[in-house]
């Protein structure tokens, strides 16, 4: 609802995650939570997996005075067998797919 939540920093401490985000009101921000959105399609016999983003933010050309535009993904994975070793593909996600930490924060 018009609001990005960015991670700064995140903890792997003993049995738990702590993740630090910082919540901005930003409703132009917002626009790219589903290109930093994705599911994960994992071999379960090779353990190889991959990532299928939910949208793209295309980058506007230098030419031309555009605004930011926002579209669904193009499909990557490689269908219902694994490239590797042809085993049955699992779909895991949604999961957040961005950068964990903040590099000026840290």
């Amino acid at each position: 609802y018009g609001r990005e939540a960015r991670p700064v920093l995140s903890c792997s401490i003993d049995f738990y995650i702590r993740l630090f985000v910082r919540v901005f009101d930003s409703p132009a921000r917002a626009k790219y939570h589903a290109s930093k959105t994705a599911v994960v399609h994992q071999c379960v016999q090779c353990e190889s997996f991959f990532v299928q983003p939910l949208g793209e933010a295309a980058a506007p050309s230098e030419d031309v005075k555009e605004s930011q535009k926002f579209r669904t993904a193009r499909v990557v994975a490689p269908g219902g067998d694994c490239p590797e070793c042809g085993g049955r593909l699992k779909l895991g996600g949604p999961f957040y797919s961005g950068p964990l930490h903040d590099s000026d924060f840290v």
